[in-house]
């Protein structure tokens, strides 16, 4: 399937990148496939808990 340029802009997406179609009683919506890699997940959730360190600590207690 090719998409405009413009599209491909707004969705941040590059050719050859790989997203889900969705199709709903009111169109269509295009997605990004989930990312099920756990290392990666994690990596994330250690990324943003790094910037709310002392709050989650604080939550902790």
């Amino acid at each position: 399937m090719l998409l405009p340029r413009e599209m491909l802009d707004t969705l941040d997406l590059q050719a050859g990148d790989e997203f889900q179609i969705i199709e709903t009683d009111g169109g269509l919506i295009l997605s990004r496939p989930r990312d099920d890699n756990p290392e990666r997940q994690m990596n994330a959730a250690r990324d943003v808990m790094g910037g709310y360190e002392a709050a989650l600590r604080k939550l902790a207690k």
